[in-house]
């Protein structure tokens, strides 16, 4: 268990509003304790149930209460009642779920309201019509999680036995694994926002979509520092400019400002969210390809990569606390990015980098290496919707200025035509198209794996290529065994094949030589960026600047963030 494990409140777990990006006044949380039961796809589903779980930790982790795996043909029943708030009565009632892996069937008070595929996107039911007129409301979801055995992204989760997990798959996560709550809204009310800052111009365009799909007129307000700038009546469900004036802000990792925005629609319905003034880009300099944020060079990224994953809950963080402590360090190491590793975060972790001013690399979750997909229609089916809801859903947030469309070769299918078809749906940001291994001439990057690099005394370096900027996404994953914190235990540890630094002063001497490298083939092959495997350890694999529960930091924070100023200003 990690130290917020003990702050964890069953009566109300991650308590914040969870979609700061979009966010309501009113609303109730549905975390906490549920009726839970697994049963097979054949049995019936009991009346009573035998166990609870708590909401929003996955099936297998320790802070769920149930702490079990879940096979391909069973399901999982998660059941509850809830109350209505009496001031909602003549409003619309939403029912949203940030994440449920894998497959969900909804209902209210035993009638279906809908149902949904996929494990890392957000998903709402309006349940107006489903609700009784007694106090009480019963909401039960049905789940099937196939994990692997099925052509469905799964990052790096691996559903085989925990000790032949071969260190790069993980336990994988079954089941609600975000917030899931209720909020009222009006007949006609905000169900997307679209914002594209246009720093060239100092304006934000923005596309506010309402339930009704009308041009009707709106209010738009944008506060700086709590100081109203720009009120303005714009019509909805329709693009328009919002001028900010000469002497704008914008948003970097040296001053990640953020605008606060209000929406306000005729009918009443209210929505508060936020954005940065950020620009990302790529132009020509000495012969290779630089990438500039806000019309001026970006020196050097350099960052972790970042799994996401926690010994107590899995895929989610114990508290927000400790959500906002991963961020924490990779600032205090003197990171200017962060690679979030094929995993899809909480909106919540997306606000944090805002804040804090981190720029983001978003992989998109793979499919799982076991499955050939280009063999299988539904798979690359499952994987354009899912990827297009991955960044309709985030788009809008400043710090993610990348895509990362395939790790390595896993999951791989049509590397060109799928590129091309992200850049076609957000061209607002770059967009790699395999981070590692096989590489296709398309994208805004050419990406090398090199472990430890950064070119192996240079014998690997990124693809050569006048059209993309080269980086090295993944290089160092040396390991420092944290004695006391090993997942597997320290008998475990001690087998591990691939070695480690004993002291602090061998890996840091290490670790130095490869950032005077890195600065090297910056001039040298134009490297434009770095990211070092990895923020913590994860299960079975010991090359984390922290061990897996966070209790232990293997070296001096301080003397890193000196190395990394040698190549990040």
């Amino acid at each position: 268990m990690t130290r917020w494990a003990e702050d964890v409140d069953p009566d109300g777990p991650h308590p914040l509003y969870p979609r700061p990006i979009m966010e309501r006044e009113e609303w109730t949380s549905l975390n906490g304790l549920w009726d839970f039961t697994i049963v097979s796809q054949h049995e019936e589903i009991p009346s009573q149930f035998s166990e609870q779980i708590l909401v929003p930790f996955c099936v297998e982790s320790a802070l769920s209460g149930v702490m079990r795996r879940v096979e391909a043909d069973q399901v999982m029943v998660y059941q509850r009642s809830f109350q209505m708030n009496k001031s909602w009565k003549n409003k619309r009632i939403k029912l949203v779920f940030e994440a449920v892996d894998y497959e969900a069937n909804v209902f209210i008070n035993n009638v279906e309201v809908g149902s949904h595929k996929g494990g890392y996107d957000a998903f709402s039911f309006d349940i107006t019509e489903h609700m009784n007129n007694q106090d009480e409301q019963v909401v039960r979801v049905l789940v099937k999680d196939p994990t692997e055995k099925q052509a469905i992204p799964v990052g790096k989760q691996w559903n085989g036995p925990a000790r032949d997990m071969q260190f790069i798959f993980y336990t994988p996560t079954s089941g609600i694994w975000q917030t899931v709550w209720l909020e009222p809204v009006e007949e006609e009310a905000v169900e997307s926002i679209e914002m594209v800052p246009d720093v060239d111009r100092g304006s934000l365009r923005l596309r506010v979509n309402t339930t009704k799909r009308e041009e009707g007129e709106m209010v738009v307000s944008v506060m700086e520092d709590g100081q109203e700038v720009v009120k303005k009546t714009i019509s909805a469900n329709t693009h328009v400019d919002i001028q900010l004036g000469k002497e704008f802000k914008t948003w970097s990792p040296q001053s990640p400002f953020l605008y606060d925005l209000k929406l306000r629609l005729n009918s009443g319905d209210e929505v508060t969210s936020y954005f940065g003034m950020r620009k990302i880009e790529m132009k020509k300099v000495d012969n290779f390809q630089r990438i500039f944020l806000n019309n001026e060079l970006l020196p050097f990224q350099l960052g972790p990569l970042d799994q996401g994953y926690w010994p107590d809950g899995i895929l989610t963080p114990p508290t927000e606390d400790a959500l906002k402590w991963d961020l924490e360090q990779t600032k205090r190491l003197g990171f200017n990015m962060v690679r979030k590793h094929i995993k899809i975060e909480s909106a919540r972790w997306y606000y944090w980098a805002d804040k804090m001013g981190l720029l983001v690399w978003q992989d998109f979750p793979c499919i799982s290496d076991k499955q050939n997909p280009g063999d299988l229609p539904e798979a690359q089916e499952n994987f354009e919707r899912e990827y297009t809801a991955w960044i309709e859903q985030h788009w809008n947030h400043p710090s993610i200025i990348l895509w990362v469309v395939f790790n390595e070769a896993w999951g791989q299918f049509d590397t060109v035509e799928v590129t091309l078809a992200v850049m076609k749906k957000d061209p607002t940001r770059l967009v790699t198209c395999a981070s590692g291994w096989d590489d296709f001439p398309v994208g805004h990057i050419a990406d090398a794996h090199v472990y430890p690099g950064p070119s192996n005394n240079g014998s690997k370096y990124a693809p050569a290529d006048t059209n993309r900027a080269a980086v090295v996404g993944e290089l160092w994953g040396q390991s420092k065994i944290p004695w006391g914190h090993c997942w597997f235990g320290d008998k475990a540890a001690e087998k591990d094949p691939r070695g480690g630094f004993k002291t602090e002063e061998e890996f840091l001497a290490h670790y130095d030589a490869a950032i005077v490298e890195l600065m090297q083939l910056k001039d040298s092959h134009g490297y434009t960026a770095a990211v070092f495997t990895q923020t913590t350890d994860v299960e079975a694999e010991f090359n984390g600047y922290f061990s897996y529960d966070r209790q232990v930091q293997k070296v001096s924070l301080q003397a890193l963030a000196g190395l990394h100023k040698k190549i990040v200003p």
